[in-house]
């Protein structure tokens, strides 16, 4: 499936980008995360302007611009800030892991897109390689356990990618009575 586009009108800093991912846990369970993105902001890199005050050498040539998306993450990345009342936004100290940058112009990163229904496909898409790819694997394999390995591995995503359909038959239900 193949990248979004940078949709230059609809991206603004504060807009909202989204990524679909499920994960399996040790117990058994699993679950569907829907992440959300935000848009910080979108400018050009830190020093290539000027240096140490100075105009940099061909500065009117690297205008290009970057945006620099945030997750969303109560707590961690978005919360109080001070005592004050209603002072919430973003926490001074935001992981690496939680900081995505992509040019202006160029295709958004792979998997984020800016509908939650367009997430929700990749996904879709991505799980049924995932799945073709350990049947490839398993074919191919001789020792027994790691036939054995694979074949969790394979459980665990057909499951996964059972909670990503009903998921998105939820969002699309959903998205049909809003319009109704």
């Amino acid at each position: 499936m193949k990248q979004q586009k940078y949709p230059s009108s609809k991206i603004k800093p504060e807009s909202i980008l989204f990524y679909v991912d499920a994960f399996s846990y040790d117990d058994g369970s699993s679950t569907v995360e829907v992440q959300e993105w935000a848009v910080r902001s979108i400018r050009r890199k830190r020093g290539s302007q000027t240096r140490y005050g100075f105009k940099q050498f061909a500065a009117e040539i690297n205008n290009e611009k970057y945006v620099n998306l945030i997750r969303k993450i109560k707590n961690t990345t978005w919360g109080k800030r001070s005592t004050r009342n209603g002072d919430f936004g973003w926490l001074p100290s935001i992981p690496d892991y939680y900081r995505k940058q992509f040019k202006e112009g160029d295709c958004l990163p792979r998997g984020v897109y800016t509908t939650k229904r367009a997430a929700f496909k990749f996904a879709l898409f991505k799980w049924k390689e995932k799945i073709n790819r350990c049947q490839e694997w398993i074919k191919e394999e001789d020792c027994p356990n790691e036939i054995a390995e694979w074949e969790e591995d394979l459980n665990d995503y057909e499951k996964e990618l059972k909670l990503l359909k009903s998921r998105f038959t939820r969002l699309e239900n959903n998205q049909k009575r809003e319009l109704n």
